[in-house]
């Protein structure tokens, strides 16, 4: 692997690329489907009711009805509407807003930093990473859709995705969001955790266009994410792909060139299982190393798309142990995969064609007498290969 470094050294590149691009791609899928969750169940509600034709909870509409019809069901213990959408800001193009009733348990766990919760109309309150990053404090203004809005607090959820974005109350979304007297879905607490599947049978029963789920489960449900983890897999794959045929490339490349090398090996009583695993081991290390490149490739894309409010807004970065597992094992197989192909071409190699094999010789400036020396070596390993091959 040295005698070639920079050869070496792109494909690891390439490889690193390749786990770079699955780590930072599905850290923000995570980042997506975690800001869902918090949004849908970030206050301890059990369920959640939508439009059943929504693809996506920002499609959402729900009249105002159902949740008073809801409330009067004997096993629920809170109702609260919600409203989830973005705007487009100048900083900013997918800034997420939230509304809520300043009154409800929802609201709850935006817990306020600074200022004052949300009291009125007219009135925002901040996430600590929007306040950053649109740089404003309590008692600046900011404008949604052209409504100017007073910000009278700053909160912290300890998610990026919800700290990234504002909140408004409930009425002042309808207006925002020309939604009069709708919301896009309804949090739902039950008494008793055990009614929980009876409770969801009877909403549906009463409402036949609109579906019930589970809290927990409403993030992997929607097609946003659903779209970002296939984009991001199918990418990542792309890149992959492209490490694995360069990893490919510089393993035959690396057989023919230690094709009188290995031809020595077979000779001195070498195995083709023996030369099989000394090429393998050669590619797993290579592509380790590309591994260990492309985490740390890939740490550092997710810092960066974290520090960038134009994406971290919407889909911040969420690193997991699992995905930086996934990463040394994709360049593991890639390793693997590429090494295998030139690994039994090697092992194939008959010693005394191997010993012919003139493409790995010296550049032929070498001393007359190191030449000499090399035919009577070579001659000697070839009557060492005979002797054994007629054994």
């Amino acid at each position: 692997m040295w005698r070639r470094k920079a050869r070496s050294l792109l494909t690891m590149l390439g490889i690193g690329i390749g786990v770079a691009a699955v780590i930072a791609l599905a850290a923000m899928a995570e980042g997506i489907a975690s800001g869902y969750a918090a949004f849908a169940g970030g206050s301890g509600a059990d369920l959640l009711v939508t439009k059943t034709d929504a693809g996506d909870l920002t499609l959402s509409t729900v009249d105002q009805q159902v949740g008073e019809r809801i409330a009067q069901l004997a096993d629920v213990q809170n109702v609260s509407g919600v409203i989830f959408n973005m705007v487009s800001l100048e900083k900013i193009p997918y800034f997420i807003v939230g509304g809520y009733d300043p009154d409800e348990v929802a609201i709850e766990h935006f817990k306020i930093v600074e200022g004052e919760p949300l009291s009125g109309e007219k009135e925002v309150i901040l996430g600590r990473q929007a306040a950053d990053n649109l740089k404003k404090k309590v008692g600046d203004s900011i404008r949604l859709y052209e409504s100017p809005f007073r910000i009278v607090g700053v909160y912290e959820t300890g998610q990026s995705f919800e700290d990234g974005g504002a909140v408004i109350s409930v009425t002042d979304a309808q207006a925002v969001f020309q939604k009069p007297r709708q919301v896009t879905f309804y949090e739902v607490q039950v008494r008793d955790p055990t009614q929980l599947d009876g409770v969801k049978a009877r909403i549906e029963q009463l409402f036949d266009d609109l579906s019930v789920s589970e809290a927990s489960d409403v993030a992997d449900e929607q097609l946003t994410v659903q779209s970002m983890k296939a984009m991001a897999w199918g990418i990542g794959l792309i890149a992959v792909l492209i490490g694995g045929l360069g990893m490919m490339n510089t393993m035959i490349m690396s057989v023919f060139e230690q094709t009188r090398e290995i031809g020595v090996l077979r000779a001195v009583g070498w195995r083709k299982g023996r030369v099989l695993r000394l090429i393998i081991t050669q590619s797993l290390v290579l592509s380790a190393l590309g591994g260990l490149l492309g985490i740390a490739i890939g740490l550092s894309l997710v810092w960066l798309i974290n520090r960038t409010p134009a994406i971290s807004s919407y889909a911040p970065g969420v690193l997991t142990p699992t995905l930086l597992i996934q990463g040394m094992i994709v360049a593991l197989v890639l390793g693997t995969i590429g090494g295998i192909y030139p690994a039994r071409r090697a092992a194939g190699l008959s010693p005394i064609e191997a010993l012919r094999y003139d493409g790995g010789a010296g550049d032929g400036n070498e001393p007359s007498w190191a030449r000499l020396f090399g035919m009577t070596f070579r001659n000697l390993l070839r009557r060492r290969a005979r002797s054994l091959l007629t054994m």
